[in-house]
């Protein structure tokens, strides 16, 4: 078993994360000026940081022997390697489990795909070819 993480594209942390501090910052202070901070307020902050940290450093790919299992966060999805036909470069926006767009496309089954963003692209795609020797694996460069 190998494990990849994700890619992380600087752009996007700050688009994810500055916002949120923004908004706690000044929300927070309005609140603490007016002395009503509450549980509520910091419960729900408490969460969404929480949830937005597993997801930006939970996110990673496992290659076993017969699986490409990608989680990011509390979402989980298993390949069987014996499905995927074909992985390509992309820069697709779509939303994915991948934290950059410097992406490899996995197409597998009937007509399904999913984006991933492994840090260790080349390293991935050297597994890749080796573990999947009837997938159509075009390199990143």
């Amino acid at each position: 078993m190998v494990y990849f993480t994700s890619k992380r594209d600087l752009w996007l942390g700050i688009v994810v994360w500055l916002p949120l501090v923004i908004t706690f910052g000044l929300v927070g202070w309005q609140l603490w000026l007016q002395k009503q901070i509450d549980f509520i307020f910091v419960a729900t902050f408490v969460l969404l940081f929480a949830f937005i940290g597993w997801l930006w450093w939970g996110t990673g790919y496992l290659v076993t022997e017969r699986d490409l299992k990608i989680k990011s966060g509390p979402f989980r999805q298993a390949i069987p390697l014996v499905e995927i036909k074909a992985i390509t470069p992309s820069e697709s926006i779509l939303s994915a489990p991948a934290l950059s767009l410097d992406r490899l496309e996995i197409s597998y089954g009937r007509s399904k795909s999913v984006l991933i963003s492994p840090l260790k692209k080349e390293e991935f795609l050297a597994l890749m070819k080796e573990k999947c020797p009837q997938a159509a694996i075009k390199s990143a460069f």
